[in-house]
C-alpha cells in the first residue's frame, strides 16, 4: 500500500550501490520468489510454518555468489521453541510440493461469471443479430453493467430510494441461457482433469449462470448498507452539529470519514496519482472483482472492510481497506486489537452497524466458560447453568481502523489480544450422509449453518470476569475492554449524553454455511481435536490440499460436557474436499494412524513432529496422538452408509415442511422403546408457579421420566418442538416456553429438548438419549447407547420408507383451501367431528398440501391409519385421504368406521379402517335390511369383525378411505 511512486524510488535506493537504504521491512509474500539484488542477511521475526517457508525467506539473501546470515528469533511457544531446540528439524525438514485443488466451485462461478459478461458483449456486436436487436442488448449491458459502480447506487445525483432494478439483465441471459451454457461449457472442457471434472458438469454451470444475477444483487447490497450506514451517521451528526455549533474531535473525524464514503460510492472523490496501487474503487469491473463476483487475481477479498484512516502529516500516507472474511474479521477486527500494516498501527474503532440491524433486536446468548460454549437465549432470561452468563452480541460488520502510530524500532513484541470465539449450529443445513465408523457416527452434510460468537477478550475474561466489548450501539463508537476504569467511565458517560443509550458490553457473531464433517458426541476437547487434526494431517498427504483448506471447530454444550466435533471447508459452496475424504477414506484413516502411531519424536502426548503446527497452537494442549490412536485403532478404517440426512430446516418456520404432531410422537414413542427405556409417564401435568407470568398455571410435557432416586415433584421432562406451528412453533410462545422450561430446571427437574426434524437424525437422538439415561442413573444403558445404535435401525426398519408424497403443514387463505390441501386430523376426531355429515371448523385444523388425482372439496381431510390389519395395501402408520359422507352402496369399499359397543381388537380403539361387505336379505314388502356385516382386513394375519343384524345400529360408516398419500 505503499504510493507507487515512493515505492519505487525506496526500491531504486536500496538496489543501488548506495548505503542510503539497506534494509528493507516486508510481509512473508516476499518469499515467493522475488529478485531484490544483493541481500546479505535476513531477519525473520518468528519460525516460519513449516521447512518451505523457511527455505524460501531465507533464500532472498546470497543470490548473487555471496555469502548470507540468517537470524530467526523464536517466540516462547511451543512451536518456535521446538525448533529452538532441534534446529535441524527445520533445516532438513520434508519439503511437501504444491497442491491446487481444481474441485474450487467458488472460483469456478466467478469465471462463469466473467465468461458470460464476454459472451453478452459479443452478442452486442454480433452482425447476425438485427440492429434493433443489438442496440437492446448493448443498452442493457450498459444500464446493469454500468463503468462506474456510482450507477448502482446513485440516480441522477439522488440516492436510489430503492433497489437497483437488475431485471432486463436477468430477461437477457433467460433468453440466451442455452447458448451462455454451451459457451461457458466450452471454456471449461479445455483440459480439465476428469478427476475434478464434478465442479464443471453442466447443470453445475447452468446453475451458475441461472444465479449470477442473484450473486450481483448480493454485492450491490452490500454496497447499498455501507451508503446507508455513512448517510445515516451523516444525518444524526449533522443534528448534532445544529445543536452544538460544532463537533468534538472524534465526531468530526466521523463526519469527514462518511463523507468520504459518500464520495468515493458516487465516483466525486478526485483519484490522486498516489492513489494509483490497489484495486480502483470506483470501476465497476475492479468493485465487483474486489467484492468476489468476479476473478481478482492478487486482490484481496472479503466481505468484511476495515477502513483505515492515516493522519495527513505521515509522509506518503493514504487510506486503504483491508477486506476480510466474516471468520476472520470476528477475530481481528475488534475493539482493543491493534491491527499492524504497512508501517503503521490501527485499533477498531469505529463499527458500521447497518440502519437496518439497528432496528432488529440483537441476538441473545448464555454462554458457558467452563465448556467453551453458547447457546442461544432470550433477554432477561436466567442462565441455565451456575456459571453461566448472558450477552447480547451484533453481527461483525465494516469498521474504521484509527491510526494509533508508526511501528517503531524498539517494538519488540506486537500485541494480537486473545479472544474467545465459541461456536455452535444453527438450524438448518441442505442434508448429506450419515455413515458409521464403526462404533462412532459421521455424518457429511452440506452447507451446515454455523455461528460463531467472539464473547470478549480473553483476559478480560479470566482476569475480571468482564465479556464482551464496551460498544456504542447508536454511534458505533468503541473503547478496549482492557482500558482502565477510568477510561471506560468517561466513554460510557459521555456517549450517554450524546447517543441518549447507555454503553453495553456486546459480543459479535458471524454467520457462517460450510460443508462439514461432523463426530457428535465426543466425550471431550481432547478427542475431538486429536482425532480430527489427525484425519486432516492424513488428507494433505492423500489429496491436493493444504492444512488450511479444512478447518476444525469443537462446538461445546453449555448442558452437558460432550462436544460436537466438526472438520469444515471454509470454500463458500465447498471445494469437494470432504467428498474427496469420504471417498478415499480407508487411505486417510491408514495414514492418520501412521501420523499418530509413528511420531519420530515418540513423544507423550503431541509434538511438531505428529500433530502441533504453526497454525494449531490454540489447541496444542489439546492433542494427545495416544488419544487419537486408540479412537482410530477401535472405529477401524472404514466407513459404512447409514443413511441419507435429509435437509434440515429452521424450527423458527414452522409454517412449511413441518410434522404432524402424532406421527412425531408416535416415533418418539418407538425409539425411546427401542433404546431399552420404559414407556414414560404422557399426558401429565406439573403446575408451575404463577410468579413466572404463565396463564395456566401448568405445563404438560411429552414425556416425564422418574427414576427411583426422584421424587414427586422431580423428574426428566421431554418436550418435542418444532411441531405444527399452533402447538409449538408459534414464534411469539417461545420466550414463553424459555421461562417454562427454565422454571423447571430450577426446581429439580431436568430438560431435554429435542428437535422434531432429529427424531431422523441417529446421531442427535444418541446424543440426547445418552443424556437421558444419565438423568436417570443408567449408565450401563448410557454406556450401550454410545456403542450400539442398532435400535435406531430397527425403528427405520419397522418404518419402512415408503412411496408416495411427504406431507407437509400449509397454511392456506380461505379460498385455497379444498384446492391443494385438507385438514390434518386424528381418526378418533374425525369420528366426531364427521360424524352424520357435520364437518368441524375449518380453523380448528392445521391443513396439509395433498397430491391427488381425486378432485378436493370439503369433507375430504387426511388422517393417519395405524396398525398392520390393512397391509398392504394400507401400511402401518401410512397417512390416507378419506371423504364424507359415504353415499351410495358400501360394498367392497374401505371405510372408517366407529364402533359403539365393542372396540378394535388390533388397536384397542373404538374406530377403525376396514373393508366393508355385507349380506342383505329382502322382505315381501320390497324393503331390505342387512343379515350380517362384515369388517374385513387385507392382511390375513388379523380376523374380521363380524357383526349380525341386531348389531347393525353397534356401528356406524364415517367416511370412505380413497388413497394413500404419505
Amino acid at each position: 500500500m505503499v504510493p507507487h511512486d515512493e515505492r519505487e524510488r525506496l526500491e531504486n535506493l536500496f538496489k543501488g550501490d548506495s548505503e542510503a537504504i539497506n534494509t528493507f521491512v516486508c510481509t512473508p509474500t516476499l518469499e515467493l520468489g522475488v529478485d531484490i539484488g544483493q541481500l546479505d542477511a535476513v531477519l525473520m521475526r518468528n519460525v516460519p510454518p513449516l521447512p518451505a517457508n523457511y527455505w524460501q525467506r531465507a533464500g532472498r539473501a546470497g543470490r548473487r555468489h555471496r555469502m548470507a546470515v540468517d537470524l530467526t528469533y523464536c517466540r516462547p511457544v511451543s512451536h518456535d521453541r521446538a525448533y529452538f531446540a532441534e534446529p535441524l528439524k527445520l533445516l532438513a525438514g520434508r519439503v511437501d510440493p504444491p497442491a491446487f485443488n481444481l474441485r474450487n466451485d467458488l472460483m469456478v462461478a466467478k469465471h462463469v461469471h466473467a465468461t458470460v459478461m464476454t459472451r453478452l458483449h459479443q452478442y452486442a456486436r454480433d452482425p447476425s443479430r438485427s440492429e434493433a436487436e443489438r442496440l437492446k442488448i448493448e443498452d442493457t449491458l450498459k444500464t446493469c453493467l454500468p463503468d462506474r459502480v456510482s450507477a448502482y447506487l446513485f440516480d441522477g445525483g439522488l440516492v436510489r430510494d430503492k433497489p437497483f432494478d437488475l431485471t432486463p439483465l436477468q430477461m437477457l441471459i433467460d433468453r440466451s441461457a442455452d447458448d451462455l451454457v454451451a459457451y461457458v461449457e466450452g471454456a471449461f472442457r479445455q483440459g480439465w482433469p476428469e478427476a475434478d471434472a464434478e465442479v464443471t458438469r453442466l447443470e453445475v454451470l447452468r446453475a451458475h449462470v441461472r444465479e449470477m444475477v442473484r450473486g450481483l444483487e448480493a454485492v450491490l447490497a452490500r454496497l447499498g448498507r455501507r451508503l446507508r450506514w455513512a448517510l445515516d451517521q451523516i444525518k444524526r451528526l449533522s443534528a448534532v452539529r445544529a445543536v452544538q455549533g460544532d463537533l468534538d474531535l472524534e465526531d468530526e473525524a466521523l463526519f469527514s470519514r462518511c463523507n468520504e464514503v459518500v464520495k468515493r460510492l458516487k465516483g466525486t472523490a478526485r483519484r490522486t496519482r498516489r492513489e494509483a496501487e490497489g484495486y480502483d474503487d470506483v470501476n465497476t469491473f475492479g468493485v465487483l472483482a474486489a467484492e468476489g463476483f468476479l476473478p481478482g487475481y492478487g486482490l484481496e477479498v472479503g466481505s468484511v472492510l476495515g477502513t483505515a484512516e492515516i493522519p495527513f502529516w505521515r509522509t506518503g500516507a493514504k487510506a486503504f481497506s483491508l477486506p476480510r472474511p466474516p471468520s476472520v474479521a470476528l477475530r481481528e477486527y475488534v475493539p482493543g486489537n491493534l491491527i499492524y500494516a504497512n508501517g503503521n498501527r490501527f485499533v477498531a474503532r469505529r463499527f458500521h452497524r447497518d440502519i437496518d440491524e439497528q432496528r432488529a433486536e440483537m441476538p441473545t446468548f448464555e454462554i458457558s466458560t467452563e465448556r467453551q460454549a453458547v447457546k442461544e437465549t432470550n433477554l432477561g432470561v436466567a442462565p441455565g447453568t451456575l456459571d453461566g452468563t448472558v450477552l447480547q452480541a451484533i453481527a461483525v460488520c465494516d469498521v474504521d481502523l484509527v491510526h494509533q502510530s508508526h511501528i517503531s524500532d524498539e517494538e519488540e513484541l506486537r500485541f494480537q489480544m486473545g479472544v474467545a470465539v465459541y461456536g455452535l449450529e444453527r438450524d438448518q443445513h441442505n442434508g448429506g450422509r450419515a455413515y458409521r465408523w464403526g462404533a462412532q457416527s459421521l455424518q457429511h452434510r452440506r452447507g451446515v449453518r454455523l455461528r460463531l460468537v467472539n464473547v470478549g477478550a480473553s483476559s478480560a475474561i479470566n482476569r475480571f470476569d468482564r465479556f464482551g466489548y464496551p460498544v456504542c450501539t447508536v454511534c458505533g463508537q468503541s473503547v478496549s475492554p482492557l482500558s482502565s476504569d477510568r477510561q471506560r467511565g468517561q466513554f460510557e458517560q459521555s456517549h450517554e449524553e450524546r447517543c441518549g443509550r447507555k454503553i453495553a458490553s456486546i459480543g459479535f457473531y458471524a454467520d457462517v454455511v460450510a460443508d462439514a464433517l461432523s463426530l457428535a458426541a465426543c466425550p471431550d476437547q481432547k478427542t475431538a481435536y486429536s482425532v480430527l487434526e489427525a484425519l486432516r494431517f492424513a488428507a494433505t498427504r492423500v489429496l491436493d490440499m493444504h492444512m488450511e483448506d479444512l478447518q476444525i471447530l469443537v462446538i461445546g454444550h453449555v448442558d452437558r460436557d460432550e462436544v460436537d466435533a466438526l472438520l469444515w471447508d471454509p470454500m463458500p459452496g465447498g471445494s469437494g474436499l470432504l467428498d474427496q475424504l469420504c471417498e478415499r477414506f480407508w487411505e486417510i484413516a491408514a495414514v492418520a494412524r501412521e501420523v499418530v502411531e509413528d511420531c519420530p519424536s515418540a513423544c507423550e502426548t503431541s509434538c511438531i513432529d505428529c500433530l502441533q503446527t504453526f497454525r494449531n497452537g490454540y489447541y496444542h494442549k489439546h492433542l494427545d496422538r495416544k488419544a487419537a490412536q486408540e479412537r482410530l485403532s477401535a472405529w477401524g478404517p472404514r466407513l459404512s452408509l447409514s443413511h441419507e440426512i435429509p435437509a434440515k430446516q429452521p424450527s423458527k418456520e414452522p409454517g412449511e415442511g413441518t410434522h404432524p404432531v402424532n406421527e412425531a410422537e408416535r416415533r418418539l414413542r418407538h425409539l425411546l422403546k427401542a433404546a431399552g427405556f420404559e414407556e414414560g409417564i404422557r399426558g401429565r401435568q406439573i403446575r408451575l408457579d404463577r410468579a413466572i407470568g404463565t396463564t395456566t398455571g401448568t405445563t404438560t410435557p411429552d414425556v416425564i421420566y422418574r427414576a427411583p432416586h426422584h421424587g414427586e415433584d422431580e423428574g426428566v421432562c421431554i418436550y418435542l418442538d418444532g411441531l405444527s406451528g399452533h402447538l409449538h412453533g408459534d414464534a411469539a410462545t417461545a420466550e414463553y416456553d424459555q421461562r417454562i422450561r427454565t422454571w423447571l430446571r430450577n426446581n429439580a427437574y431436568e430438560v431435554i429438548e429435542i428437535a422434531a426434524h432429529d427424531l431422523h437424525d441417529e446421531a442427535a437422538m444418541a446424543r440426547q438419549f445418552r443424556k437421558l439415561a444419565g438423568y436417570l442413573g443408567a449408565n450401563k444403558l448410557r454406556d450401550s447407547l454410545r456403542s450400539d445404535t442398532s435400535w435406531f435401525a430397527r425403528v427405520d426398519g419397522s418404518e419402512a420408507t415408503r412411496e408416495g408424497v411427504v406431507l407437509r403443514i400449509v397454511r392456506p387463505r380461505a379460498e385455497q383451501r379444498y384446492v391443494k390441501c385438507v385438514p390434518l386430523v386424528q381418526l378418533k376426531v374425525a369420528a366426531g367431528a364427521f360424524s352424520e355429515s357435520k364437518n368441524a371448523k375449518d380453523d380448528d385444523w392445521d391443513w396439509v398440501e395433498v397430491d391427488t388425482h381425486h378432485r378436493l372439496r370439503p369433507g375430504m381431510f387426511v388422517a393417519q391409519v395405524v396398525g398392520k390389519s390393512m397391509e398392504p395395501s394400507i401400511p402401518d402408520g401410512a397417512y390416507c385421504l378419506f371423504a364424507t359422507p359415504v353415499t351410495g352402496s358400501r360394498q367392497g369399499r374401505t371405510v372408517l368406521v366407529e364402533l359403539r359397543d365393542s372396540p378394535d381388537p388390533e388397536t384397542g380403539e373404538r374406530y377403525t379402517v376396514k373393508r366393508y361387505q355385507s349380506e342383505k336379505v329382502t322382505a315381501e314388502d320390497g324393503a331390505w335390511r342387512h343379515l350380517n356385516i362384515t369388517l374385513k382386513p387385507n392382511n390375513p394375519d388379523f380376523e374380521s369383525i363380524e357383526l349380525t343384524c341386531e348389531d347393525e345400529s353397534s356401528v356406524q360408516v364415517i367416511a370412505e378411505m380413497l388413497e394413500v398419500v404419505g
